[in-house]
């Protein structure tokens, strides 16, 4: 296959999502729930879809820990996704635990470093008539750095800044390799 073959350019899987937070002192605390709806376009015959077929629902939790006088944090969230069967495939894939964190040292109100990482396991195996490999349950870890800036745009406005690199230290089942992400957000 050419590299065209592989192109999509369709909207993918809507996110419906609840979250509650609350704090106490340095510690910061959030539990919310994710649900993938399947909206976004999907072809069986393809190998390369915008949109996974099937419903989903992430219960979730977070915990951080900021220490204003050293700049010091340190956060974790886990995440439990529930997959749904894809109706057109006949393939269910296994139900997946994720947990992610982070180290982190303010440098100013502006600015900070740190370390991140991730776990993943999948905690059932696939299933269904579609699932011609097995239960192919997947796992990884990886950690990497991360560089944060918070940029004044004036009164109350932000624009916060984060990039991450993820080295992959331990895949099975699952499309292994490095990655880059960058987030953007703004506050008005």
């Amino acid at each position: 296959y050419g590299e065209a073959a592989f192109a999509t350019e369709n909207m993918g899987d809507a996110i419906a999502s609840g979250l509650v937070g609350w704090h106490q002192g340095s510690w910061h605390y959030t539990t919310g729930v994710n649900v993938y709806l399947p909206t976004g376009e999907y072809h069986e015959s393809d190998p390369v879809n915008a949109g996974r077929n099937y419903w989903a629902i992430e219960p979730s939790a977070a915990l951080t820990y900021l220490n204003m006088q050293n700049g010091r944090e340190f956060s974790a969230m886990a995440g439990w996704t529930f997959n749904d069967e894809n109706s057109a495939t006949d393939y269910d894939t296994g139900d997946e635990l994720h947990l992610e964190w982070a180290a982190i040292q303010h440098l100013s109100k502006h600015a900070y470093v740190g370390l991140v990482g991730y776990a993943y396991q999948q905690t059932s195996g696939d299933s269904g008539d579609g699932a011609v490999l097995g239960a192919f349950k997947g796992q990884a870890l990886a950690a990497g750095p991360v560089l944060g800036a918070t940029l004044p745009l004036g009164g109350t406005r932000e624009l916060v800044l984060n990039l991450r690199y993820y080295d992959e230290l331990d895949t099975e089942n699952r499309m292994e390799g490095d990655g880059w992400f960058m987030t953007a957000a703004m506050k008005l």
